[in-house]
């Protein structure tokens, strides 16, 4: 490894308590195992003295001092050692005290530990700002730290606040109760989703805002778990992009549910948008980014919507066959990706219009025949595995929905089928006009089929394995065939 690993680093603790700077010195010795020099004053002057004679790596304050106080030392500091990386630790943790401390370039304040773990935390943070280069990671009120280690030094303290994120492309807020992460978002996106993709940025700033409780909660669990999946999913993302894995996989992913029967479909993408979770551009083609961010938003949030219908799980994808070719979201924490392309071959609707919106659409009668005709089709197609319901909506606008296992209702079906026509026809907004869709989520899919004729068929079915995706196609293509009369 480089020499400079292996530099010692000179820190100098500054607090009016020997006990305690007598107790930290033995705890941080042992843990930086020769790696640190430690160095420590009981007020302001030893503390210069000790400056005087040995250039240090990080400057360490308490606040509550007496004569002079750490706030006061640090202003002083930046007039006789400009330039000096500095850090708080100290009992009093308010947000004014804060507040002046970033004034003063302040890189990291932390509160004093109560147990073990938090000595533990501390060294961590410590280590790690001694040692990353200074234009490397997060700046703001503890600049050049990983996120993560803020979190977690915010959840061991217990505290109230609202962690603020935001570089050139995103932004968003994390809300810490009690030592408890309870909400975050960024745009549109709230949830553990809105934190992974929070966590998983490059660089960028954030600030402490005082807490203010947000409109719902929507992150539960405990803090650790969170910041370990958070930190597994990076990992993951990372070690995609950096091997092009995403970028080789977009020309061969798998679209198994909206094939039509007798077509194909390019293996080369004509349209792709490649984003991290917050937002931020990591690859594009062909598209206007801005539209398509948008648009992807837009997917996001019919999604969630879907699935705080049905006992879904977390969404994965959705897939659409369009009249400008297929069409794919993929949406995981860390990565959202976009693709389109174009068929090869003529599309089996290629002859005949694709839907318009649905639900602009005026409701006219329905034709009961119809009706017999739709669950003639239903009712003669082998029965699907994992096929749990099925709904149809009719011009009128009326629905008739069938559970089949009891794991949904009447009322479930009715609002799912409603809620993806929304989807649908919120794609027309976008310059995509769908034929079919599927969402594919962890426990659920959901197909939709949207005739001209404002005639549709949704279905619900128990997510089982890959191979069985494309089962649902014959039926969906018997109805999109069916001649129904006006």
């Amino acid at each position: 490894m480089p020499g400079s690993a292996y530099k010692l680093k000179n820190v100098l603790f500054v607090d009016d308590d020997p006990d305690f700077l007598t107790g930290l010195e033995l705890i941080f010795t042992a843990k930086a195992a020769g790696r640190w020099s430690i160095a420590t004053a009981t007020s302001h002057a030893q503390a210069l003295e000790r400056l005087g004679h040995v250039s240090m790596d990080l400057v360490v304050v308490d606040i509550g001092m007496p004569v002079m106080d750490g706030l006061q030392f640090l202003k002083l500091l930046r007039l006789t050692n400009p330039g000096q990386q500095t850090a708080v630790l100290t009992g009093m943790g308010g947000w004014d005290h804060r507040k002046t401390a970033s004034e003063n370039g302040v890189a990291l304040f932390l509160e004093k530990p109560i147990n073990a773990a938090g000595y533990e935390t501390l060294f961590s943070a410590l280590d790690t700002l001694i040692n990353n280069a200074p234009q490397t990671g997060f700046q703001g009120m503890m600049r050049r730290v990983g996120l993560q280690e803020v979190l977690q030094i915010e959840c061991l303290n217990r505290k109230d606040s609202i962690l603020e994120v935001f570089t050139s492309g995103a932004r968003g807020r994390i809300y810490i109760c009690q030592g408890m992460i309870v909400h975050a978002e960024c745009g549109d996106i709230s949830g553990d989703v809105a934190l992974f993709g929070l966590l998983g940025l490059h660089g960028g700033q954030f600030n402490f805002l005082v807490y203010q409780e947000p409109a719902r909660r929507t992150i539960t669990g405990d803090y650790e778990y969170l910041l370990l999946e958070a930190a597994r999913l990076k990992d993951e993302g990372a070690i995609l992009l950096n091997s092009g894995m995403i970028r080789n996989a977009l020309q061969s992913l798998p679209i198994t549910t909206i094939t039509p029967t007798g077509g194909s479909m390019a293996a080369d993408a004509t349209e792709m948008l490649l984003c991290s979770g917050s937002g931020e551009v990591l690859h594009a083609r062909n598209c206007d980014t801005e539209r398509r961010i948008s648009l992807i938003t837009s997917v996001a949030q019919q999604a969630d919507q879907i699935s705080s219908i049905l006992p879904s799980g977390r969404f994965d994808r959705l897939e659409v066959l369009s009249g400008e070719g297929r069409v794919v979201f993929l949406l995981q924490p860390h990565i959202r990706l976009m693709v389109r392309s174009q068929p090869v071959a003529p599309s089996i609707h290629a002859s005949k219009p694709v839907a318009s919106p649905h639900l602009t659409a005026q409701p006219r009668p329905a034709n009961p025949q119809n009706e017999l005709a739709i669950r003639a089709v239903l009712a003669n197609h082998p029965r699907l595995p994992g096929l749990i319901a099925w709904g149809i909506r009719m011009p009128d606008r009326h629905i008739i929905s069938q559970p089949l296992d009891g794991a949904t209702d009447a009322p479930q079906i009715e609002r799912t089928l409603a809620r993806a026509l929304l989807a649908s026809d919120s794609l027309h907004q976008h310059q995509l006009t769908p034929i079919r869709l599927q969402w594919r989520f962890e426990k659920l899919s959901v197909c939709l089929a949207a005739r001209r004729d404002q005639h549709a068929l949704c279905l619900i079915l128990q997510r089982q394995e890959d191979a069985f995706l494309n089962l649902p196609e014959s039926l969906l293509a018997s109805f999109d065939s069916l001649n129904l009369q006006p």
